[in-house]
């Protein structure tokens, strides 16, 4: 679309509403694999400094330390590889919806949205 009266030129596209459903729900599973992948990375980095810092560690710490940690390492990592996988999958969504759109160039006609001749009332 070129607005009449603005500099802009925008491109619109027609989006079916199940192609809008899938790329909205693609876009939360990426933002919440990722915090889920950051959340287990910081733990796993906490349990290693908490580590680091300890004079003795009990038997926990040490199960936490060599285990658990690193357990937390690699669901990250899974976790970051499918939220990647579902940006992907996001991107060639719209890659699809770009590539099927024909761009058409539509001006907004301005004189249905103005008064004519009419003036404002005043008020009291």
């Amino acid at each position: 679309m070129q607005p009449r009266y603005m500099a802009r030129t925008m491109t619109t596209y027609p989006i079916s509403e199940p192609e809008m459903d899938q790329i909205s729900s693609l876009s939360g599973q990426v933002t919440t694999r990722l915090s889920v992948a950051t959340l287990l990375l910081g733990l796993a980095t906490s349990i290693w400094t908490n580590a680091v810092f300890a004079n003795e560690m009990t038997a926990a710490g040490q199960l936490a330390t060599y285990y658990v940690a690193p357990v937390f390492i690699v669901f990250a990592i899974g976790y970051a590889v499918s939220a990647y996988w579902a940006h992907r999958k996001r991107t060639s969504a719209w890659e699809k919806i770009k590539g099927d759109a024909s761009p058409m160039t539509a001006i907004a006609e301005a004189g249905t949205l103005m008064l004519s001749g009419a003036r404002p009332a005043k008020r009291r």
